[in-house]
């Protein structure tokens, strides 16, 4: 396992939360989908770069938003700018912002088995969507600037 694995694995078994190690062969699938899906296709340096009909917001707490998008669904966990990294499986979406708060600050992407939509936070504290999750930062970042 890499640091970032590790790290989000230990920080998850310390709050209670069940979470695995992403097979590195099911993690080069599910990006690959996601590449395929979402992005301009061009490589990018970061990833988010290449994101197409995507949403943003700028707040360096928006991490702390993502429970209520993926609530208690299964969520996966990916670094997909550290191709050393296989990423991480929630069992229950509530686990995320709870691992969160006890892990160092890094860039991760959000989706679930079947790609239905890619969150990602970045380093220059960007809450970024697509597909359904596009909708959902549309409708936060109205609530945010009211």
């Amino acid at each position: 396992m890499s640091k970032l694995t590790v790290e989000v694995l230990d920080a998850a078994r310390h709050v209670g939360c069940k979470a695995t190690e992403l097979a590195r062969s099911k993690r080069e699938k599910l990006v690959k989908k996601l590449r395929e899906k979402y992005t301009d296709g061009i490589n990018h340096p970061y990833f988010w770069e290449g994101l197409i009909d995507r949403a943003s917001i700028q707040n360096k707490e928006a991490w702390q938003w993502i429970g209520e998008f993926v609530k208690q669904e299964q969520v996966i966990m990916l670094f997909i700018d550290r191709p050393g990294e296989p990423g991480v499986v929630f069992e229950n979406g509530d686990c995320v912002v709870r691992t969160l708060w006890e892990c160092t600050g890094f860039e991760f992407y959000l989706t679930d088995s079947q790609a239905t939509y890619l969150l990602c936070y970045n380093h220059h504290d960007f809450l970024i969507a697509t597909s359904l999750a596009a909708n959902w930062i549309k409708e936060r970042k109205m609530q945010v600037t009211e």
